[in-house]
């Protein structure tokens, strides 16, 4: 814990970073957050001298001591271990000791989510070894094996993470302005890739038909086109290594649909998303009965709880902390969280529920209590934090009307942080949509509302989903906040996302049944009559009638018309535009997005190419009416800007449904009507 001598060099680190961000056009300036989340004092226990540490030098196969954990409530307990082996260079310049944990208990859960940074202690030759008491510290519980018939853990070595509590301090301690704060560049953009490829592969394992997943299927062709989003835009990331890796931090966030939706999201991230637990109420809301929050302390063995919003949901990552040091800063987890060096996360003390025996990996649920401080530092052997204030947060409100409910309003704020922010805002939007209640299986669930970013640009929202659920406005939301915060252009953050989320119970989908088109015979620039059937879900079929008209460059011959939903109306327009083949510029990348997040659905699309000269496009400006010989000439050469396209006339007749299907009809063109 700092003294009340070093809190005025808190408070102008704090200025600094604030005035920084301001700078760059990403944060209101000079104001100290006034949310209620501010640290309390007296959570973190500083010890008065540092615990003496091991060195790696020093350990030996065979060598007894005992980690420190908690399994139930805030009682932190001990459990036995013994060194199996030394394995130097894991990593360049690193090395990992493996421990077996022998006690029954730990043979029956195995390595446990939530149980990184539990602390490891290692006895001497002819100390007493009294399990919990004495030792010196080996490190940190941080790795293990999937699907292991025995508790095998991979400890990092104190050594490592002590030296990134280094500099997590001398960030604080800095008084001139040198200190970095959080990072000022976007996460990577593949990150948002590979959550488009993990969406993409559960719509098709649910057999999702293409207007059911509109959105998705037109975000992931945007990624293709954009540089950093295109290199794993196309695989789903592989869940088969069965290596030794870090543990993930368990997340609780609802009901085992929520967790199923949620997964895609975190996994990324490093988190787990887990069924049950959670807090609805957040800080300061109810906790069990065995916990006293105000007796909790951070301190090594305790749980490290990492809020990543606030609000009606405070989905919260949960760990171990391993050490503390006598200016308070901590230390723990024993891997990254996102490893990307300095940052700015929520610190508190938390509980554990209980301890979820699994076969593949067990993890614990757990819960925040109070708020402690700031995650200021994240690498690859270790997070620290101390007890300021430097995170910010983002509002994102969520009203949904569900049917046998009364209308609910939900309120959150969403901790900024560049790897974070682009998948757990959306999710507010998700967890809200199933809070009370799953939509009934014969629903249409509409989303609006607008994602608002801190370039005083936005996202505007105007989705239907027939049989919608919560995944399924998942992957209409996620995809596009995701690419726009992760963007590989310019630093851009969250500053706000408000959506209404209406669930009707009716289903209000029509199919395409049949299309045909009079006259059979027209003139270029004449009108035609385009005949739909429609099939209403539950409902009678009925018939359409679009006037649409002819491009007055059609040739004489046979001219095709595609009657759509959106979903193919979208692919055909995408097709049409050569100067949407790769997108260059976060304006660019916005435009695509806005279009499949407001393109009708409620309509019936009909699309009519041209069959004249090629249309040519030089960046974003179009060449009209190039001849057909000096354009396929321009259009093929390698060292030409240009690009070819043909123009394509499309209209969209408005219906109360959202429209499944394509067909294709065809009109024959004639010049000379007499002929």
């Amino acid at each position: 814990m700092h003294s009340a001598s070093t809190r005025p060099v808190l408070r102008r680190r704090h200025l600094f970073l604030a005035a920084t961000l301001a700078g760059l056009g990403i944060g209101p300036a000079l104001a100290e957050p006034s949310d209620g989340y501010d640290p309390e004092p007296g959570v973190i226990a500083s010890p008065q001298t540092l615990r003496e540490e091991i060195p790696l030098e020093e350990v030996r196969v065979g060598m007894k001591g005992y980690g420190l954990s908690v399994f139930h409530g805030t009682r932190i307990e001990s459990f036995p271990v013994e060194v199996v082996s030394v394995i130097t260079s894991s990593r360049p310049g690193r090395s990992v000791v493996w421990v077996s944990c022998t006690d029954e208990r730990m043979q029956k859960y195995g390595p446990v989510q939530g149980m990184s940074g539990s602390p490891i202690y290692l006895w001497d030759e002819g100390e007493a070894g009294v399990e919990g008491e004495g030792g010196r510290l080996l490190g940190a519980f941080a790795f293990g094996y999937p699907m292991t018939n025995e508790c095998m853990v991979g400890v990092q070595p104190i050594g490592y993470m002590r030296a990134v509590g280094v500099r997590a301090a001398a960030g604080v301690d800095a008084v001139d302005g040198s200190a970095a704060g959080p990072a000022t560049g976007n996460a990577p953009a593949t990150l948002a890739a590979g959550l488009i490829a993990s969406l993409i592969a559960e719509a098709e394992a649910a057999a999702a038909p293409a207007w059911a997943r509109t959105g998705l299927d037109h975000a992931a062709g945007v990624a293709r086109r954009t540089p950093g989003f295109a290199a794993t835009a196309g695989s789903a990331p592989s869940a088969a290594d069965a290596g030794p890796r870090p543990l993930a931090l368990p997340v609780a966030v609802g009901s085992a649909e929520l967790a199923r939706v949620a997964a895609p999201f975190l996994r990324p991230l490093g988190l787990n998303a887990t069924a049950g637990g959670g807090d609805a109420g957040g800080v300061g809301g109810p906790i069990p009965s065995n916990v006293d929050a105000d007796a909790t302390r951070i301190e090594p063995g305790s749980v490290l709880a990492i809020p990543l919003a606030f609000g009606d949901w405070t989905p919260t990552a949960a760990g171990t902390v391993t050490d503390v040091s006598p200016d308070g800063t901590v230390i723990g987890f024993g891997h990254a969280m996102d490893g990307q060096g300095d940052t700015a996360l929520p610190l508190a003390s938390g509980y554990t529920h209980f301890v979820v025996s699994r076969r593949d990996i067990s993890f614990k649920q757990a819960g925040l209590l109070k708020m402690a401080g700031s995650i200021l530092q994240d690498e690859s052997t270790a997070v620290a934090g101390s007890a300021m204030r430097a995170f910010r947060t983002a509002p994102s409100a969520v009203r949904v009307r569900m049917p046998g409910h009364p209308d609910r309003a939900y309120a959150y704020d969403v901790v900024q942080h560049p790897g974070y922010t682009p998948f757990i805002g959306p999710l507010t939007a998700v967890v809200s949509l199933g809070a009370e209640q799953s939509p009934p299986e014969r629903n249409t669930t509409r989303v609006t509302g607008r994602v608002a970013f801190s370039d005083g640009s936005g996202l505007d929202v105007d989705v239907a989903l027939p049989f919608g659920t919560p995944g399924g406005v998942a992957g209409e939301l996620g995809p596009a906040v995701s690419m726009m915060l992760t963007n590989p252009f310019e630093r851009l953050e969250l500053a706000s996302m408000d959506f209404d989320l209406e669930v009707t119970p009716e289903v209000e989908l029509a199919f395409l049944q049949d299309a045909s088109v009079q006259p059979a015979v027209a003139q270029p620039g004449e009108e035609v009559e385009v005949e739909v059937r429609l099939q209403p879900y539950d409902a009678p079929l009925r018939v359409e009638r679009y006037k649409v008209r002819v491009p007055v460059d059609a040739p004489d011959g046979e001219l095709e018309l595609l009657v759509s939903d959106a979903s193919t109306a979208l692919f055909r327009l995408q097709a049409a535009r050569p100067a949407w083949n790769k997108i260059d510029s976060l304006d660019e990348l916005r435009e695509q997005l806005q279009l499949g997040l407001t393109f009708p659905r409620r309509a019936v699309h009909v699309s009519v190419s041209s069959e004249g000269p090629p249309e040519l496009t030089l960046g974003e400006s179009t060449l009209p009416g190039i001849p057909n010989t000096f354009g396929a000439v321009l259009g093929s050469s390698a060292s030409s800007a240009a690009r070819p396209g043909r123009a394509v006339q499309q209209s969209a007749f408005e219906v109360p449904e959202v429209v499944a299907g394509s067909l294709r009809v065809s009109v024959e063109i004639r010049r000379d009507p007499a002929g």
